[in-house]
């Protein structure tokens, strides 16, 4: 059971961006993400692919700081749309990707939900949804930050 969520979004392309990205954009970046999450952030050193059908694999991750630990996560993607992400640690990660009233590719919106089981919450339940909100917050600001990076050096599409 899930006692805390928190989610953001954010518009991909501020007014008057110059490296714009589309909804396909942002879509081949959760594709990366899903596979490559360690060219997110410089906590992953390294991911394994256990089993991928092509809409839901199953990856470990290991960690720089701590290179004993290692995360299994199932990842289901819902093509064009979703990326969930569900930990053996019960903590759940969707990432959706988002067009605008204007049906324009560039109207684009970027979210991220963490979902938290109150058992992961402990043992400052406060403190934890603080620190939660604010990770989830800077996954979102670094991610987009990120994909248009790639999208800069041709990665994306």
């Amino acid at each position: 059971m899930t006692d805390y969520n928190v989610s953001w979004v954010m518009p991909a392309n501020a007014p008057g961006e110059q490296d714009v990205l589309t909804l396909d954009d942002l879509w081949q970046g959760c594709i990366l993400l899903a596979r490559s999450p360690e060219m997110f952030t410089s906590a992953i050193s390294k991911c394994d692919i256990e089993d991928d059908d092509g809409n839901t694999l199953i990856r470990t991750l290991y960690f720089s700081e701590r290179p004993q630990a290692m995360l299994k996560q199932t990842i289901r993607l819902s093509p064009g749309v979703k990326f969930e992400c569900q930990s053996d640690t019960g903590n759940k990660v969707t990432t959706m990707v988002l067009g605008g009233l204007s049906g324009s590719s560039d109207d684009a919106y970027l979210s991220i939900e963490y979902a938290i089981p109150s058992a992961n919450m402990k043992p400052d339940p406060e403190s934890a949804k603080e620190s939660f909100a604010a990770k989830a917050k800077e996954n979102l600001v670094d991610g987009l930050k990120t994909m248009r990076e790639l999208k800069a050096q041709g990665k994306l599409g």
